[in-house]
C-alpha cells in the first residue's frame, strides 16, 4: 500500500502517522492530558471513526483501521487517563451490533 497511517496507545500518548512510500508525511504526538475530548461516531453504514480534539493543529481522525479493536483500547486509554469522551447514538448502536 502506497500510503500508511499509523496509531500507536502509549503509555501516555497517542501517536498518529501518515506515510508515503515509507516516507513520514506527517507525524503528530500527543499526550493524553493534552487531548480536549474523543468523539466516537459512525461513519457510513458500518464504519466507525474517532476523531481526537486537540487545543492545536488539526483534530486526529481515526476510521477504517486495523484491527478494529483500536477503537476499544481507545475507550480504554482514556478511562485510564481520565480523557474526556462521547459516543453518538449510532456509535452504540453498531458497538451491540459487534
Amino acid at each position: 500500500m502506497w500510503v500508511k497511517y499509523t496509531l500507536v496507545l502509549q503509555e501516555d500518548t497517542v501517536t498518529y502517522t501518515i506515510q508515503l512510500f515509507g516516507l513520514t508525511l506527517y507525524k503528530k504526538q500527543v499526550q493524553a492530558k493534552d487531548i480536549i475530548k474523543v468523539t466516537f461516531k459512525r461513519i457510513s453504514w458500518k464504519t466507525q471513526v474517532a476523531v481526537i480534539k486537540t487545543p492545536s493543529g488539526l483534530p486526529i481522525r481515526v476510521a477504517l483501521f486495523k484491527p478494529e479493536a483500536i477503537f476499544q483500547d481507545l475507550v480504554t486509554f482514556c478511562d485510564e487517563y481520565d480523557v474526556a469522551y462521547t459516543k453518538t447514538k449510532d456509535y452504540r448502536i453498531l458497538e451491540k451490533m459487534g
